[in-house]
């Protein structure tokens, strides 16, 4: 770990509140007469020294930030602000202060300096591309640079840590990344663990997330409305895409992607289309045109629960019980009464390949058209195996039967979102 190499003085008088609160336990944390935690008074005057330091860095419209050559980033410790230099072994970090950063954050006390070997620019160049090319072959679904370790920090939904550093090791951009710290004339192989740290790493929901069962609709505000069935990729004239997989009957436009809409925004566009008269099965891929974000998830017990699909069935026998969800009438549980069935819907098609349901609990109807159908793997837990889309029920007419789409009939074309 590096070493202190400048500090100054703080006052008595902070040296003894950082004594006594060093010994305090968040949970047992002292509060003002405004009932703010200590803590927060006393960083303030190291969040002030880095604000002032962040105002020295440029930055583009879009966000982007410009760091100086030798800034290697910088974290809060015991309410001081550590700044990372990266500077050669035999140079004085001290001239690095003053040169750089002495008038900038002169009138601070809490500002401490520590000498690396990489550069924030440096590490940051060196990490997208590296994660670039690892996501060719592994489940790398992260990356950031550790400012106190002064690592690149990969995060993998799984990983075998020696493959990931065997590849490492073959990347161009990542061994002129070592080479450089190796001492003129030594041969020996650089221990890549030094600049590249690896962590498992989940994926994550964000606010703008799609959940298999929301409502989606054909008009911007007022169309007819159906619900998502699950996330997933599909490729269309040579593209792959992001999107969802839904009910097909109506969406067909002439000349043109039929475009829907999620909360009166466009939410995405018809790709792939399966209804006609005889078609095999009932089904839409629908690629994504917002900024959402496409899950694994899909409604539970009701929309304020959610559960992962982690897994696909291709087909279920008679006898299995699932479950399903739609945007009109929610949560319902069913068992499997036939397959491979043949249909007739209210526009005159027969569609085949469908599987039959009897309800067992709650109801279906209009607007649940795409809802995904589910059944708990055999892992256990938040874990769900997606097996189709649902067609139609004739639950309005006093029976209880509701039909949908097996997962075999579009598996070919779509890939669900597993994790």
């Amino acid at each position: 770990m590096m070493n202190n190499v400048l500090k100054k003085i703080t006052s008595i008088a902070l040296a003894v509140i950082l004594g006594i609160t060093a010994s305090v336990s968040p949970a047992a944390a002292k509060v003002d007469s405004d009932n703010t935690p200590v803590v927060y008074i006393q960083q303030a005057s190291a969040l002030e020294a880095y604000s002032a330091l962040c105002s020295s860095f440029l930055v583009d419209n879009d966000g982007y930030v410009t760091y100086p050559d030798d800034y290697a980033g910088a974290w809060i410790e015991n309410n001081e602000l550590h700044i990372a230099i990266a500077i050669s072994d035999n140079a004085d970090v001290n001239s690095s202060f003053t040169d750089s950063y002495g008038k900038l954050l002169k009138e601070y006390d809490c500002v401490v300096f520590e000498k690396v070997k990489y550069s924030l620019n440096e590490l940051n160049a060196l990490r997208y591309g590296i994660f670039a090319e690892l996501k060719k072959n592994y489940s790398v679904i992260s990356h950031y640079v550790d400012v106190k370790e002064n690592k690149i920090k990969l995060g993998f939904l799984k990983y075998d840590e020696s493959k990931v550093y065997d590849s490492l090791k073959s990347l161009e951009r990542a061994k002129n990344a070592t080479n450089r710290l190796l001492p003129d004339g030594e041969s020996k192989e650089y221990d890549y663990s030094e600049l590249f740290s690896l962590y498992e790493d989940e994926c994550v929901d964000t606010e703008a997330s799609v959940i298999g069962g929301m409502k989606i609709n054909r008009g911007s505000t007022s169309g007819p409305g159906r619900s998502i069935g699950v996330c997933g990729s599909f490729t269309c004239n040579g593209t792959t895409y992001n999107g969802i997989i839904t009910a097909g009957h109506n969406l067909a436009v002439s000349g043109s992607s039929h475009t829907l809409y999620k909360d009166g925004s466009e939410f995405g566009k018809v790709s792939l289309l399966m209804w006609r008269d005889g078609a095999n099965g009932d089904w839409a891929c629908v690629r994504l045109t917002n900024g959402d974000t496409v899950t694994n998830k899909i409604y539970g017990s009701s929309s304020y629960y959610t559960r992962s699909i982690t897994g696909t069935l291709d087909d279920l026998p008679v006898g299995t019980a699932v479950m399903k969800y739609g945007v009109t009438n929610g949560y319902a549980e069913a068992t499997v009464y036939a397959q491979d069935v043949a249909a007739t819907d209210s526009s005159g098609y027969t569609i085949n390949g469908l599987t039959i349901a009897t309800l067992t609990s709650g109801s279906s109807g209009g607007g649940d058209s795409g809802g995904p159908y589910y059944t708990p793997s055999a892992e256990g837990g938040d874990s769900y195996n997606f097996v189709g889309v649902h067609w139609g029920s004739n639950t309005g007419g006093g029976g209880s039967n509701i039909w949908f789409t097996p997962y075999v009939r579009f598996k070919n074309w779509f890939t669900v979102k597993t994790y």
